[in-house]
């Protein structure tokens, strides 16, 4: 007997007298694929949650400030420009 359970999906096959396990296997393959367990899982794979507000502020305000740093290095000289392209 072959069970996969996700959450509140659960895809159950018993084998019958005579079957043999490849068709048992295969029969599991389909079912699971019918219930959308891969679907649903691959979905949610690189789903990011969006950044709160207060993140975005910080982190645009430290970019901002790197960006002030970094001219006022080039223009003491203590580092090269870099080639934009």
């Amino acid at each position: 007997m072959l069970v996969y359970m996700h959450m509140m999906t659960h895809v159950e096959v018993t084998a019958g007298p005579t079957e043999n396990p490849t068709s048992l296997l295969r029969r599991f393959t389909r079912s699971g694929r019918s219930s959308g367990v891969v679907q649903s899982v691959k979905s949610r794979r690189y789903f990011s949650r969006a950044s709160s507000t207060f993140k975005t502020k910080a982190k645009a305000l430290r970019r901002i400030e790197n960006i002030k740093a970094y001219n006022l290095n080039v223009k003491l000289g203590k580092i090269e420009p870099k080639n934009s392209r």
